[in-house]
């Protein structure tokens, strides 16, 4: 994945105008998982970030590892997560970048099929560690007639979509889909 912040406006200490600069990260990362029976898979996702200001960089280690716990005679299944754990590998100059400072959060969730509605339920809550903040998000995808699905959810936190202090727009962390659904591949 790569982020593009974009270009912003420089400032010297006394206020006065520089040169513009730009900000972006890139995100390399894989995947794997593994089943242990039929109720129970773990996963681990491993990989390097890269993060720069204009020509100074930093470079993470980051891993993540979660478990599912699948209970079919209650369609039911549960989850918890560890997100971006790691590692400084380059630090931004004499600027130290420390574990604290990765968007790292762990999330525990509940997904449960309804028994009288089309509708699939996701909910999910956790604490960042980095800031400490508790986050929860709430999701659903109905299943509609022909095979499509229409997919809702909410993010508290909006950790992604903070700007400085502020976020840019009321919608920050709504989101709402359509899709085909494809049952064999």
């Amino acid at each position: 994945r790569y982020f593009d912040f974009g270009s912003f406006e420089g400032y010297d200490e006394d206020g006065n105008p520089t040169e513009p600069y730009s900000a972006a990260d890139i995100l390399l990362r894989g995947v794997l998982a593994r089943s242990f029976g039929s109720r129970f898979i773990m996963g681990a996702a491993a990989g390097l970030m890269s993060s720069s200001i204009e020509s100074v960089s930093a470079t993470a280690l980051l891993w993540s590892l979660g478990t599912l716990i699948l209970l079919p005679s209650q369609d039911i299944r549960l989850g918890l997560v560890f997100l971006n754990q790691g590692w400084t590998i380059k630090e931004y100059g004499d600027v130290s970048l420390s574990a604290t400072q990765l968007p790292s959060l762990w999330l525990g969730g509940l997904t449960k099929s309804l028994a009288h509605l089309p509708l699939t339920l996701h909910l999910s809550g956790g604490r960042s560690l980095s800031s400490g903040e508790l986050v929860w998000r709430l999701g659903g995808e109905f299943e509609l007639p022909g095979q499509i699905a229409l997919r809702f959810g909410v993010d508290e936190s909006k950790l992604d979509y903070l700007v400085g202090a502020a976020y840019p727009d009321l919608l920050a962390g709504f989101s709402l889909g359509a899709g085909l659904r494809i049952s064999d591949f």
